[in-house]
């Protein structure tokens, strides 16, 4: 059975928000080119916003994924196993974010 979409309910407000959205991008850019301090804050963020909509962590996978997948600094890594590694690193991230609150 998939999670109702409550992902835009207009109590809760747009999900992710910008800001959130501002700062997942930037933590995902510094970390494609090997920072990694800040992508946890960020997804710690993209967390408690999917929890305070009461959201599941399938919705917080699918937001990142979007921002993931329309990256030009992801696009610009030319080895395929790179990109499976960075993001499969990146969604275990998620998922520990999501259950760690």
């Amino acid at each position: 059975m998939m999670a109702p979409d409550r992902s835009n309910d207009s109590e809760g407000g747009r999900y992710p928000s910008n800001e959130a959205l501002d700062t997942l991008r930037s933590a995902i850019s510094r970390f494609v080119k090997g920072d990694e301090t800040d992508v946890c804050d960020a997804l710690a963020v993209l967390a408690k916003e999917a929890q305070q909509r009461q959201l599941y962590a399938e919705h917080m996978l699918i937001a990142f994924k979007r921002v993931w997948n329309d990256m030009p600094e992801v696009q610009a890594i030319r080895e395929e196993p790179e990109r499976r590694r960075l993001l499969a690193q990146l969604v275990k991230l998620c998922i520990d974010s999501y259950y760690a609150r």
